[in-house]
């Protein structure tokens, strides 16, 4: 019998390309969201889990402008990006969270693919802020859009 429910709550969400202690954080952000993260993960440890996966980041390119995101990646390595990006404060050091970003949006594929192939009814994923940024836009803790990425991926 198929789960009809299953969780998506693995740690490497949180992945960062540097440690959480070096990376100038502002407000409640990553360390503080991990944190919730691991209390849900005690809390649901009897539901199944969805299996842990990693989204290619070209996803993003599908929902975001091509330019912002080689330049966060520049940003995400130390470098100069060709333009300022274009963020509010509590984004700061979210640059270094693509890999959690990666993680996140093979959380939302692994569902979707589980849910199209009638495996799974539906599914709770626990990501990286996400849902406030915009095509070449960070805002609200997100600098990719996970959500979008996901129902682009969903359409395809």
């Amino acid at each position: 019998m198929k789960p009809k429910f299953a969780i998506y709550l693995h740690k490497e969400i949180f992945n960062t390309l540097k440690p959480f202690d070096q990376i100038n954080f502002q407000g409640y952000s990553f360390p503080h969201f991990n944190k919730i993260r691991e209390a849900l993960e005690k809390a649901l440890d009897n539901y199944p889990k969805l299996q842990l996966r990693k989204a290619d980041f070209k996803l993003y390119y599908q929902v975001h402008d091509k330019c912002y995101l080689d330049d966060l990646l520049l940003l995400s390595q130390d470098k100069k990006p060709s333009e300022e990006i274009n963020r509010t404060i509590e984004c700061s050091g979210m640059e270094y969270a693509i890999p959690g970003y990666e993680f996140s949006l093979g959380g939302f594929v692994e569902a979707i693919n589980m849910v199209i192939s009638g495996n799974l009814d539906r599914a709770y994923l626990f990501n990286v802020g996400g849902h406030h940024a915009h095509i070449k836009y960070a805002h609200g803790y997100s600098v990719l859009n996970t959500m979008a990425a996901a129902a682009r991926y969903a359409q395809s």
